[in-house]
């Protein structure tokens, strides 16, 4: 009798961490900024703090992980090469974020929807390269970030755009949650058979 091989199914959460686990707007990073000076500042968000995630940021990941079993993160922030993802695993843990961090996107020179698909296409291969063509092991994720760069439509529709003058709070919980269990398809790769 031929066993039918079963795929995990897996959400992924692409998260960016400056104006999203950091708003530009907290208290806590106007007072880094004024405590310790620029030394503080990233680059690329000139009111940015390097500074730990802070509340209600983790209160809102942990709320959207508690709502979605199973939720693995992708770090796709500036930051993700900062650590390897066992480093943020432990960061997060320490912070009492309880999500499980299984990856980093690859960098292509800040073009965040092209990076994002780089890693689906990159988890697909190995799914096929295993032999699990019985489903598509992802079947849902969300792009949670300040900024905009989707690339394309069927990635614009999973794109949850945070304000980052206040960050990830719960006001966006539902609609994450919500992204996270909508249909999803992969359309570049049903073309070629590989859906």
């Amino acid at each position: 009798m031929d066993e039918e091989k079963t795929v995990r199914r897996r959400k992924l959460l692409f998260l960016d961490i400056d104006g999203v686990m950091n708003a530009r707007a907290d208290e806590l990073a106007e007072r880094m900024i004024a405590e310790y000076g620029p030394r503080h500042v990233m680059p690329t968000h000139v009111t940015a703090v390097i500074e730990n995630p802070c509340e209600p940021h983790i209160s809102a990941l942990n709320a959207i992980h508690d709502r979605v079993p199973g939720l693995e993160v992708v770090i796709s922030s500036t930051w993700r090469n900062e650590m390897i993802p066992v480093a943020w695993q432990r960061f997060f843990a320490t912070l009492g974020i309880r999500v499980r961090v299984v990856g980093c996107t690859p960098h292509f020179g800040g073009y965040r929807g092209a990076e994002i698909m780089s890693y689906l296409i990159r988890e697909r291969g190995h799914e096929l390269y295993r032999g699990e063509r019985v489903g598509i092991g992802i079947d849902g994720f969300v792009v949670l970030d300040d900024d905009y760069d989707p690339c394309w439509d069927w990635i614009a529709r999973r794109w949850v755009r945070i304000d980052g003058q206040e960050g990830l709070t719960e006001r966006y919980v539902d609609e994450v949650v919500r992204v996270l269990n909508s249909e999803f398809s992969w359309p570049f790769l049903e073309e070629y058979g590989l859906g």
